[in-house]
């Protein structure tokens, strides 16, 4: 800012703000309490009022129809009595519920307990006179404390009716009190708001403007100062390479030797020194004028890792220090991510370490702290057992050109501009950097970035997948719509077009209606399973009867592939199935001629049961590639789907219907696993088999529930956007 910009009067704003708070809070409060009173007026007190008067009514009607079976012995108003009086109970019941004063209650107490005694003694009149003892009801009734019990019930209404229409007397007057309140306080908050404008907004606005024009001034003087650096960076680096270039060329020759092979030596160090020098001034001035642009592509962290710790280690070797690396193995092996920049920030915080470090180690730790959708937190932390920093230079040692002594330039070299420039890049990576440190004790250099994870590169021929050399009809027999979903994805990326029904009878129908060139038959249908349909199909004429059929099933075991080979089938590919081994096993089934013998069924030793992924872990992989091709709003459906299987199986007991327990076990196993969710998928195959055997089940169902919560661990946050 330039000197003569004003001052901000930062204390009159804060007294203005302040101010305009309080009485934004008085206003507000006020209005609460008018809002309160005028809600208790119309919801409690105009009921107790109606309650009251209907009470009245009623009591005086009932009263009446006593008198008037007394006078005439006719059982018709005894009779209208028992109608009459549930009405007033239903009326004291309302008033017992809208009445709030305190005063009232202990009034109501009173009338209630009047009104009980009344109805007893009318009651006992009316069993008088309609039994012809007119007289002594007369008797009853004229009795001075059926007299006094009225007298004191009504008195009671009467009270309680006055003394509600007193309050809400009492709050209209106190509501048109707090109404002008805060119609003043309004007035006093328009005039503070005018006056505010003049004497604080206005200079603000002028104070505003001029420190625009300073930071104008500043950022053009840095910018000229930028292309300067740079312009003057790139000229001094064309000759410096030459001058290191020559150097090393000279180096490789045998007859340079002794002294001068010494000196050639020194000008080879001095220049790379100069280099790193210069290259950080160039980057530098790159990142001040705003010239660095990050360019994102996939990479593996552990060779990067790898890289970045073999470039440092043979200096940390040459002053016999030990180098540590530690990778958090849950860490995804692939990301998205400016590579070069990364490991240069790896460099700069590896580089000081080692040589800040005369004796001891330096290690690094790679550790994931958090998933945030489709991003991993990562944290990267350099730790070393040198000489330290002390507080008084660490406030300094995130800006340019500055080191934690001056002592230091001279001792170790450098510009004072990596950490600096480490700072930057980190930052432009959305991500942080920090340390700690005491001197003599080490220091240890961290920074944390939030990267993309990446796919894994493909494992078969993309090109071959678009273009295929023989494009087939392929009918898919499968009854889940995720499934369904996949395997049309997943053959159609293959090039063949897909047909897809819902069960055996329905595939059976579709082989007889068209041609098709393979069918991959699920086991557990409704309707018809896949073996029945697999030896209905057999049964069928040529060409039909030889269609090539692949079992596509959670069923791997070596008696179940067994029994698929001899009803008919050709093949097996066992979910949750990958697209590789889908691949191969289509290829395996069209290359084979419907004309040869269908190969022999194996035996249990021989039999070809899927590989299980280790237990616990989830595999991103599978996920992502469900994930792209299943709609994100469909695919949270399937999980909803899968979370309530979860759900029943977890439910189940020893008792429960073993059937039941097989069929929702077996669903689970193939859309966790292609899912992701390994563990959850072993534990629901452990729940299938349990249940088929029919013993096990009261500790299958128990592991069970341990896996369940990976559901939402690992895909319903994803799919909330949570990480």
């Amino acid at each position: 800012m330039n000197r003569g910009a004003p001052a901000f009067p930062i204390r009159a704003v804060v007294v203005g703000v302040v101010v305009m708070v309080l009485i934004a809070l008085a206003s507000a409060a006020t209005t609460w309490i008018v809002s309160k009173r005028i809600r208790t007026v119309t919801t409690n007190q105009v009921t107790v009022i109606a309650a009251t008067e209907r009470l009245q009514h009623e009591s005086e009607v009932l009263e009446l129809l006593v008198q008037m079976a007394i006078a005439t012995g006719d059982e018709s108003h005894a009779v209208r009595y028992g109608q009459v009086r549930p009405e007033l109970r239903e009326s004291v019941q309302q008033l017992r519920d809208a009445i709030q004063l305190p005063e009232n209650r202990a009034t109501f107490s009173l009338v209630e307990r009047a009104e009980q005694q009344i109805a007893g003694i009318e009651y006992f009149a009316l069993d008088l006179a309609v039994a012809d003892r007119r007289d002594e009801a007369r008797a009853l009734l004229s009795n001075p404390r059926y007299r006094n019990l009225v007298a004191g019930y009504r008195q009671g209404l009467a009270s309680i009716e006055e003394r509600s229409r007193g309050f809400i007397e009492d709050t209209r007057v106190e509501t048109r009190r707090y109404l002008l309140i805060n119609f003043g306080t309004s007035l006093i908050a328009l005039l503070l708001i005018g006056l505010a404008w003049v004497v604080l907004v206005r200079p603000a606005r002028a104070w505003a403007q001029q420190l625009a024009d300073a930071r104008r001034r500043a950022e053009n003087a840095t910018r000229a100062k930028s292309d300067f650096l740079a312009v003057m960076s790139h000229e001094i680096r064309t000759p410096l390479n030459s001058i290191i270039g020559f150097a090393d060329l000279l180096l490789t020759d045998s007859e340079v030797r002794g002294t001068q092979r010494r000196e050639v030596e020194l000008i080879q160090g001095a220049g790379t020194m100069l280099l790193t020098v210069v290259n950080d001034l160039l980057d530098f001035s790159k990142i001040e004028a705003g010239k660095i642009e990050l360019a994102p592509e996939p990479f593996a962290l552990e060779t990067l890792i790898d890289n970045s710790v073999s470039i440092v280690r043979g200096s940390a070797e040459a002053k016999g220090l030990e180098m540590r690396v530690a990778i958090d193995p849950c860490l995804p092996p692939f990301y998205l991510a400016d590579e070069t920049r990364l490991r240069q920030v790896l460099l700069n915080l590896l580089n000081n370490a080692v040589k800040f470090t005369s004796e001891g180690l330096v290690s690094l730790a790679v550790a994931g702290q958090a998933s945030e959708g489709d991003r991993e937190r990562i944290r990267f932390t350099i730790t070393d057992t040198g000489v330290g920093i002390d507080p008084e230079s660490q406030v300094q040692l995130f800006k340019p050109f500055a080191q934690a002594d001056a002592s230091i330039t001279r001792r170790y070299g450098g510009t004072g501009l990596g950490l600096s420039i480490s700072k930057q890049l980190v930052e432009l990576m959305g991500g942080e950097i920090g340390f700690l440190s005491q001197p003599g004790q080490g220091s240890s250099f961290w920074f944390t970035v939030s990267l993309p994870r990446a796919q894994r590169p493909s494992l078969f021929d993309e090109q071959a997948l678009a273009e295929p050399r023989h494009a087939a009809r392929i009918l898919v027999a499968e009854d889940l719509p995720m499934n369904q979903e996949l395997a049309k994805a997943m053959i159609s990326r293959a090039g063949h077009e897909v047909v897809i029904v819902d069960d055996g009878q329905e595939a059976l129908e579709a082989v007889q209606a068209k041609h098709y060139d393979l069918v991959l038959m699920d086991i557990q249908m409704p309707r018809m399973d896949g073996i029945t349909a697999t030896l209905e199909i057999r049964k069928l004429p040529p060409p039909v009867g030889n269609i090539p059929i692949v079992a596509m099933t959670a069923n791997v075991l070596p008696q179940q592939v067994t029994e698929f080979l001899a009803a008919g089938m050709n093949g097996h590919v066992a979910k949750p199935v990958r697209q590789r081994e889908l691949n191969a096993a289509i290829a395996s089934a069209l290359a084979a001629s419907p004309a040869r013998p269908r190969p022999e069924a194996p035996t249990d030793e021989a039999a070809p049961v899927a590989a299980a992924p280790n237990e616990g872990a989830f595999d991103e992989e599978a996920y992502l590639s469900v994930a792209e091709a299943i709609p994100a709003g469909r695919l949270g459906t399937y999980v909803e789907d899968l979370q309530k299987l979860a759900d029943a199986v977890s439910a189940a007991t020893p008792e429960t219907d073993p059937n039941s327990v097989i069929v929702d076990a077996h669903k689970i196993i193939s859309q966790a696993g292609m899912l992701g969710l390994i563990r959850v998928s072993q534990r629901a195959r452990a729940v299938e088999d349990a249940a088929r055997a029919g013993t096990g089940l009261d500790t299958a169902i128990p592991a069970f529930r341990e896996a369940a919560p990976d559901i939402e661990r690992h895909l319903g946050r994803r799919l909330r956007g949570e990480g």
